[in-house]
């Protein structure tokens, strides 16, 4: 787990500090940097992959768009699992395509072994 403190100690001031974007040479290192971050529960590495326009589709027809609401969302995945947060689980893809110039990817958390 990151050793830095959780955006979720004090969650409101974290999120109007939200770290630079940080793009990456390419699709595959966007993957690679992206299931590192969420593996290592790191927040500032997540966030500093999306974008203003950025959309995730969650089951159940639910919708995240725009950096600021990805950065509540992952405020709570990099939790630790007894609080409701999914840090400790391991994400792997299932599957990643591009359409257009948009990336993306399907996968689910597992428990760690």
């Amino acid at each position: 787990m990151n050793s830095s403190p959780s955006p979720c100690d004090n969650f409101w001031i974290w999120i109007d500090k939200l770290p630079p974007l940080q793009r990456q040479p390419t699709p595959q290192a966007v993957i690679d940097e992206h299931l590192d971050a969420l593996n290592k529960c790191d927040w500032n590495r997540i966030m500093a992959q999306y974008p203003e326009d950025y959309q995730l589709n969650l089951p159940d027809g639910v919708v995240v768009k725009g950096r600021q609401k990805a950065a509540e969302l992952f405020a709570g995945f990099v939790k630790p699992h007894d609080q409701g947060g999914l840090c400790g689980m391991k994400f792997t893809p299932e599957q990643t395509f591009t359409v257009g110039e948009t990336l993306n990817i399907h996968g689910r958390p597992r428990p760690s072994s």
